[in-house]
């Protein structure tokens, strides 16, 4: 157990955020006083002086000082990089990502290209404010560069929601329904008036749709009637865009039909998602799918030119390097236009148990022998993100061959570009000069039915008050 002394109890998140990047498994209280039980970590300022003393059952043994006449910092910045200067030395560990946790990292990147800065001066920004290692900031620089070539803030995206799934995996926590196969037509009823009412938006105030993503859930649960109804009234009402991605997931729900349905009403980018090739670490995840139909499926989507993209989730319970590494081959062998690597993140009602994971030396030795064989491969990366609660402070990174990279997936991510959404626990973000507004659909299907109306009625307020901002 950890125990923290700090007066400002704002700053709480960020301490707990801090300490998690040395100590992830170790419980974290915050009290008056020292305990003298464990780690104790006395944290302040003290004129312009931050301040971190660490103890070891009630013993002095770490104290660690930043002045801040210096730097400059905010009080909230200053106790951060006090905190994980005296963290870095007791433990003897230096993070790639230092004192950053924030979920859009490549973001901080771009905002400092923006101002006008090269690698080695973002180099030593990042390293001086964050902590960032050279290696780290190299990456997100290259991810960073990538993006402003392909990034276009003056269009929009369009998201629609399917929150039903044959099977809950139980590394999710999306919003998503098993075994409510009653309340699908239902929900595409509903879904078509509130697309309607999307529609009727983005034709009112002459939005330009870049792309549209068809996520969930498991939207290829839809059967071959559902699937072309929906997908139909999607492609006659938007007429012109560059990517239209429809989320499979899993052989499980595809069928050759499906695909059919897929090419005729414009869909040119599908996502096929192994997670693993190992068939006992999907039965224990209770992700049904056979495998063995990758390769056919495969081949129909290209037969149908429909880039491909594939998940594969790095740490899953079980598994060791030489699962990921056989994994990985596979993957290639099949050769998707783009592959994402996901460092598993263990969320709090997920039925994942810690005691079967690799460890951190393991982990890492996959992580970058994955990177590596990606690049010897001609896939480089082009969007990155954290989670909460991701695994030995790692990440996710999209990869792509040249020419075929996801602008939807960038986009949102970056949060670069509007997304309108439609569906159950969707959500919007309108994203202005000022600021982003996120306005999120009800997770029931009973308030999602009776409110849909009243979620675009909030959309097209604050969406009118942006473009007249500009």
């Amino acid at each position: 157990m950890i125990n923290v002394i700090c007066k400002d109890k704002n700053k709480q998140i960020n301490i707990y955020n801090i300490i998690k990047i040395f100590q992830g498994e170790e419980e974290i209280t915050f009290s008056k006083k020292i305990k003298g039980r464990g780690l104790d970590i006395d944290i302040g300022v003290i004129d312009e002086i931050g301040s971190v003393k660490i103890y070891k059952d009630g013993n002095l043994v770490k104290e660690n000082y930043i002045n801040n006449t210096e730097y400059n910092y905010s009080k909230g910045k200053l106790i951060v990089n006090t905190l994980y200067e005296a963290l870095s030395e007791y433990f003897k560990y230096e993070a790639d990502y230092g004192t950053l946790t924030g979920i859009r990292p490549v973001k901080l990147v771009r905002t400092y290209i923006k101002k006008g800065y090269n690698l080695n001066q973002l180099k030593k920004i990042l390293n001086k404010r964050y902590y960032l290692s050279n290696k780290k900031t190299e990456e997100l620089f290259y991810i960073a560069q990538k993006e402003s070539q392909l990034i276009n803030s003056d269009k929009i995206s369009i998201y629609v929601n399917i929150p039903f799934c044959p099977s809950k995996c139980k590394y999710c926590n999306f919003v998503s329904f098993i075994n409510r196969e009653d309340e699908i037509e239902k929900y595409i009823e509903y879904l078509k008036k509130d697309l309607m009412e999307n529609f009727r938006l983005i034709n009112r105030y002459n939005l330009e749709v870049e792309s549209i993503y068809i996520g969930g859930g498991t939207p290829s649960i839809l059967n071959n009637s559902l699937m072309e109804e929906l997908l139909s009234y999607i492609k006659a009402n938007i007429l012109d865009f560059k990517e239209f991605t429809f989320e499979a997931g899993r052989t499980d729900t595809l069928t050759e039909e499906k695909l059919e349905i897929m090419a005729r009403y414009g869909v040119n980018r599908i996502s096929i998602n192994p997670q693993s090739f190992n068939q006992d670490t999907l039965f224990n995840l209770n992700r049904y799918q056979d495998l063995s139909e990758l390769e056919r499926y495969f081949k129909l989507c290209k037969n149908k030119n429909i880039s491909i993209n594939s998940d594969l989730i790095l740490g899953l319970p079980g598994e060791n390097f030489l699962d990921i590494k056989s994994s990985l081959d596979k993957l290639i062998e099949l050769n998707p236009d783009n592959i994402t690597l996901h460092t598993l993140s263990i969320k709090n009602n997920s039925g994942i148990s810690k005691e079967k994971l690799m460890s951190e030396e393991e982990l890492l030795d996959s992580y970058n022998y994955a990177k590596s064989k990606l690049k010897s491969k001609n896939y480089q990366p082009y969007y990155l993100y954290r989670q909460k609660d991701i695994v030995e402070n790692l990440d996710n990174i999209g990869y792509s061959k040249l020419n075929k990279e996801s602008l939807y997936n960038m986009n949102m991510i970056e949060e670069s570009q509007t997304v309108i959404s439609a569906g159950l626990g969707s959500v919007t973000k309108i994203v202005g000069n000022t600021g982003i507004k996120r306005i999120p659909y009800n997770k029931s299907f009973k308030d999602y039915y009776h409110k849909y109306i009243y979620v675009n009625q909030n959309k097209e307020e604050y969406l009118k008050k942006i473009l007249e901002e500009e």
